[in-house]
C-alpha cells in the first residue's frame, strides 16, 4: 500500500515566522519544541482528505 505523509509546510513556515517576529520585535520567549500534526493519506481516504482541505 502507498502512503503520502503531509507535514503541512505552509503552517510550519507561518508558525516559524510568527515565533521569529515575536522574539525579535516583542522580545517574547518562544517554545524550544513544537508538535505538528501529520496527515497520512492513502488511496482509501484521499477523496475525503481533498474535501476536508478545500473546506478550510
Amino acid at each position: 500500500m502507498n502512503y503520502l505523509i503531509n507535514q503541512n509546510p505552509g503552517q510550519m513556515a507561518a508558525m516559524a515566522l510568527n515565533d521569529l517576529l515575536s522574539h525579535l520585535i516583542l522580545r517574547k520567549s518562544v517554545p524550544s519544541k513544537r508538535l505538528f500534526p501529520l496527515d497520512i493519506i492513502t488511496a482509501e481516504n484521499v477523496d475525503s482528505y481533498r474535501e476536508f482541505r478545500n473546506d478550510r
